[in-house]
């Protein structure tokens, strides 16, 4: 989450303050909303898992149980759990969508080039539900979210060189998934 959290912001938060708190969510809930759609691929259970998220934030704020460590990384990890619950009861494989859109954004006017996008796309979301959970929690924390390696280290708890890792070993089976799947 690229967004700057004011540090007296969140200590007002911290301390109860129902307005610091309002203002956390409409700074936090579309990060937190996009980072659960790529790990469940259903907008409305996206939205269900992200409200499950705050009211888990709200609850642990008034039993005097905030975070330990940045908020973002709480915040996070949160939502990681709600995603990892939502599969558990679903018993289903997660699906990761690269994006709301159907298509890549293409300046040509030309049909082809978005069709194309679209199929390109849809070939990589389908390559990103095919790899490990940590891998693919790795690829979206990095790409689509634009966390640095440092950033999704602390959220997962990991070192730096754990993450390194696993987005090499992600990449190279994506790299190798889309050569299949693209011909």
């Amino acid at each position: 989450m690229k967004v700057k959290i004011e540090p007296e912001l969140l200590e007002q938060a911290k301390s109860g303050d129902p307005e610091a708190f309002n203002q956390l969510f409409e700074l936090c809930s579309q990060h937190i909303f996009r980072y659960i759609l790529s790990r469940t691929g259903d907008p409305q259970v996206a939205e269900d898992l992200t409200g499950n998220v705050f009211l888990k934030v709200y609850e642990a704020i008034n039993n005097n149980k905030p975070w330990n460590w940045t908020f973002t990384s709480w915040l996070y990890t949160i939502a990681h759990n709600q995603v990892v619950d939502y599969h558990r009861r679903r018993n289903k494989i997660a699906f990761y969508p690269i994006d709301q859109h159907e298509s890549l954004p293409s300046s040509q006017p030309d049909p082809y080039y978005p069709a194309q996008d679209s199929l390109d796309a849809a070939s990589l979301r389908a390559a990103i539900a095919r790899l490990p959970d940590t891998q693919a929690q790795v690829v979206s924390l990095r790409f689509l979210e634009g966390y640095g390696v440092r950033e999704v280290a602390n959220m997962l708890d990991k070192t730096e060189l754990s993450i390194r890792a696993l987005q090499f070993r992600a990449m190279r089976e994506l790299r190798s998934s889309m050569r299949k799947e693209l011909g």
